[in-house]
């Protein structure tokens, strides 16, 4: 076994006319529009989840784990991917907790939790919700049904508000066994607010607060507007941001929030209008044809009619929606990339547990065994296409293609480039110091310094040497994963607490080595251990001119014996190394994969 004396792995239908359809869609769900004199009133709760769903879908929904999470470290590592099951993965003790908190959301005898200086925002939400009568049901599913939703919302001439519960299966690196958002939203014509907050569920049913977000996005003079929002952790910390943006008058514009009770994210008009996705900016909406989606899934039968929604940002593709009904049934779908949020009858949605699977396939899985790539360096990947990242050839060399091997799939195989080198120039982006990557800061700085010191004209032995710092200095924050609350940070807040997870180890080593003069980027893409693919990010850095290498972080031994095959790379992590960009490229990229990893025959 090559590996066995290697360190622990790292944590790891078209004939209808499309607008007509849409403007049925729209007439059913009360879309509200934050336009003035065009608002409407919510008339019905048979609604779509927002497109900010979007948000999410970037930050947390994407494929095993997504953007935000993270791998741990061991080779024994529970990876975020989503169970493989044939009936459903939560325990007898879960399953009656979640009876239990789908019977308060139901009865509507959870509020939100006090937090201390958040008391007049927590008294307004309690305020808008006294009266909300009309309720939905609703799921959201991948190759599980991963969460269950209750929305209540009252409206009058003014305001529209809403509650909404959403009890969703917890990550796999978390101590919890649920998690549960709670949302409270007033959406008034030229503003809207929300207070949401999340929290863990243990196996006893205790409920343990673990954020609070407050948001208010509001028109502040004619064609502008401004985003504010902060979120305060269970462990202390708070952030928050101020976004101004402007909405051209040739088109309606329609708030978006950051959760899935508003509704789409897409567009207002028959044919094309605007949206504020948060994380991206203002995007465009256009309708494509209409179609038919069937929904066989969790014992439900369903023929949703509806519209495609083409989603872009700067001209540029970002996503495609599906947004449909099924009139006979009651029910209406929204599906970005395999990812489905249905509003369903009371009957429908009672049938459904968190946790049961489907018969079909996830974007993302593999089907590699626990120990495979411990004895093996080539595998077989069907796939959509060539994998799209510039320097894949690092990590993997196309060494065979099959062919189609489904419709629109192709089998590829892949052996592993055993030097995890690339040939690359270096650009400005490469040793860029900014809010994120902060190469300023005195502890970076001091770092830097005795480096520089100790090796001042050997590249290799610095980056040695900045592996030995991380290990030294740094350790893997458990408690941050568990308690699910991992999110990208600044290289002062990654450092602050001397603990984080992946994505942190990452920014920090790319800071000391910017100090130093080293070209460095972050990667996120999949970590391919114990048998499943889980969300993970890393670095590459040029380890003499023009010649770039991948480096494991976590690993102070990193450089010198790396195992690319367990590596899977999908972009540039151009969040995790500047907190103020678009996720508009990153979501363009997630939302196309299809990607499932198998043994060579």
């Amino acid at each position: 076994d090559p590996l066995r004396s290697a360190r622990p792995l790292p944590e790891t239908d078209a004939h209808q006319n499309p607008a007509s359809i849409w403007q049925r869609l729209k007439s059913k769900s009360g879309i509200a529009v934050l336009n003035g004199d065009a608002f409407e009133k919510r008339r019905s709760m048979r609604r779509f989840p927002s497109p900010s769903a979007l948000n999410c879908f970037a930050l947390a929904c994407l494929g095993a784990g997504g953007l935000a999470g993270c791998t741990p470290p061991g080779p024994t590592a529970a990876v975020v991917a989503a169970p493989t099951v044939t009936a459903n993965s939560l325990s007898a003790k879960v399953a009656a907790c979640e009876a239990k908190i789908r019977g308060q959301m139901a009865e509507m005898s959870l509020g939100p939790v006090a937090v201390p200086g958040l008391e007049g925002e927590i008294a307004r939400a309690n305020r808008s919700i006294v009266g909300v009568d009309a309720t939905a049901y609703g799921a959201r599913s991948s190759n599980q049904v991963d969460s269950v939703r209750v929305v209540r919302s009252k409206s009058t001439d003014t305001t529209l508000d809403y509650l909404s519960y959403e009890l969703s299966v917890a990550d796999s690196h978390s101590d919890a066994a649920l998690t549960l958002e709670l949302e409270i939203e007033s959406l008034m014509p030229d503003s809207a607010v929300s207070l949401t907050q999340k929290l863990n569920v243990g196996e006893d049913c205790a409920l343990q607060l673990a954020s609070t977000k407050t948001q208010k996005i509001a028109r502040t003079n004619g064609i502008d507007w401004v985003d504010d929002n902060a979120t305060l952790y269970l462990v202390g910390t708070r952030q928050a941001e101020s976004i101004r943006f402007a909405v051209p008058n040739d088109r309606p514009f329609l708030n978006v929030l950051p959760a899935f009770s508003t509704g789409h994210a897409a567009t207002q008009h028959p044919d094309k209008g605007y949206a504020y996705v948060p994380n991206v900016g203002l995007v465009t909406g256009e309708f494509g044809a209409a179609a038919d989606v069937p929904f066989m899934e969790f014992g439900l039968d369903l023929r949703f009619r509806g519209v495609t929604l083409d989603l872009q940002y700067q001209a540029k593709p970002l996503v495609k929606i599906f947004l449909g009904e099924d009139p006979a049934n009651g029910a209406s779908l929204t599906m970005v990339a395999g990812k489905k949020t249905l509003l369903l009858p009371k009957a429908d949605y009672e049938k459904l547990r968190l946790g049961s699977s489907r018969d079909l396939d996830s974007s993302v899985r593999s089907e590699l065994g626990k120990d495979y790539l411990r004895t093996s360096n080539s595998l077989n990947l069907i796939t959509p296409g060539l994998p799209s990242y510039d320097h894949f050839k690092a990590y993997w060399a196309v060494t065979g293609d099959s062919g189609a091997s489904a419709p629109g799939l192709r089998s590829l195989t892949l052996t592993e480039n055993s030097d995890a080198t690339t040939a690359d120039g270096a650009g400005p982006a490469d040793l860029a110091s900014n809010e994120t990557i902060q190469t300023g800061l005195p502890q970076i700085r001091a770092a830097a310094d005795a480096i520089r010191s100790t090796a001042p004209d050997d590249r290799t032995k610095q980056i040695e040497l900045v592996l030995r710092y991380l290990s030294d200095h740094y350790a893997y924050d458990w408690a941050m994963a568990k308690n699910n609350i991992v999110r990208p940070l600044t290289t002062e807040e990654a450092l602050a607490p001397g603990k984080g997870v992946c994505q942190h180890y990452a920014v920090i080593f790319t800071a000391v080595a910017r100090a130093l003069g080293i070209p460095t980027r972050i990667v996120q893409g999949y970590l391919l251990t114990d048998g499943r693919a889980g969300a993970h990010a890393w670095v590459e850095s040029e380890v003499r001119p023009g010649l770039w290498r991948v480096i494991e972080p976590q690993d102070k031994d990193s450089l010198k014996r790396i195992y690319t095959r367990f590596y899977f790379p999908m972009a540039r992590a151009t969040l995790f190394e500047d907190k103020k960009q678009s996720l508009a490229g990153l979501i363009s990229i997630y939302a196309s994969q299809n990607l499932t990893f198998k043994p060579r025959p």
